[in-house]
């Protein structure tokens, strides 16, 4: 039976500039910069003979004009495998950071299942203690998978992210383009501006206080909707749904942009 436990989805900003972190589809090998570590020191069956390392760049069976990365856990004797993939260090923004891949499994009668783990401070295996993505027999075709690394609480952070092939007796496991992306406000706006604001959270109201003089405050949902327009500096959220916003602070051309939390 297949389970796929921590999906999030993507979350597109319209109103925001959004930056690439990070954007791997291994058409030129697995980069240097990635760490590949074998932690189960088991010996690959001759099957998958090609398997010299914990992970591979490898050409997509029936289609050559692909490559990806690929690991076994097919090996004699059967055991389970352990096999790491880490990203190098990814500095995240301040809001609306997320990470996608697409991966499948070789055979779907010896399907492969993985992990995918964060570390917050270095890329040694003992550090990653936060699981952020768990498949359970992936799928023999490409599934594209998401996590919102702002929902899972790492806004503003320096972190690692490892892929780890953990199957008992499978056979291939196959990753690629792996993205990491982060919303930049400063493409849009001339962030010179320091605002307070409190309560935040809040259940409903917010006030807005700086040295300068506000002009307009606007409340933006997460597809970048304008939802509120006011020139007050104490705004009514009381009938937005629970979630994040923004507040964009606007004063004689200059703005700033703040993440709200509603509950």
């Amino acid at each position: 039976m297949r389970f796929t436990f921590v999906f999030a989805f993507l979350i597109p900003l319209c109103a925001v500039g959004q930056n690439t972190l990070l954007q791997e589809d291994f058409e030129s090998g697995i980069p240097l910069s990635y760490s590949i570590i074998d932690n189960d020191g088991l010996n690959v069956a001759n099957a998958v003979s090609e398997f010299t390392a914990a992970w591979i760049p490898y050409e997509e069976p029936g289609n050559n004009s692909n490559h990806c990365a690929a690991s076994t856990s097919f090996f004699e004797p059967v055991g389970v495998s352990d096999r790491w993939l880490i990203l190098p260090q990814l500095s995240l923004g301040g809001f609306g950071n997320s990470i996608s891949w697409e991966a499948r499994s070789h055979d779907p009668s010896f399907p492969d299942s993985y992990l995918v783990m964060v570390s917050t401070t270095d890329d040694q295996l003992v550090s990653f203690t936060d699981t952020i993505g768990y498949v359970q027999e992936e799928y023999d075709a490409w599934t594209f998978r998401s996590v919102d690394l702002s929902t899972e609480g790492y806004d503003g952070q320096n972190i690692y992210v490892a892929f780890i092939n953990h199957t008992y007796d499978g056979f291939k496991l196959y990753l690629d383009n792996i993205t990491v992306t982060t919303d930049d406000p400063a493409g849009i706006q001339d962030l010179t501006i320091d605002v307070t604001v409190y309560p935040n959270p809040t259940a409903d109201f917010i006030t807005i206080k700086s040295e300068y003089t506000i002009e307009l405050n606007e409340i933006l949902d997460l597809k970048g909707n304008l939802l509120i327009k006011e020139k007050e500096s104490k705004l009514d959220l009381l009938h937005l749904t629970p979630g994040i916003y923004f507040l964009r602070s606007i004063s004689q051309g200059r703005s700033a942009l703040t993440k709200i939390v509603k509950y």
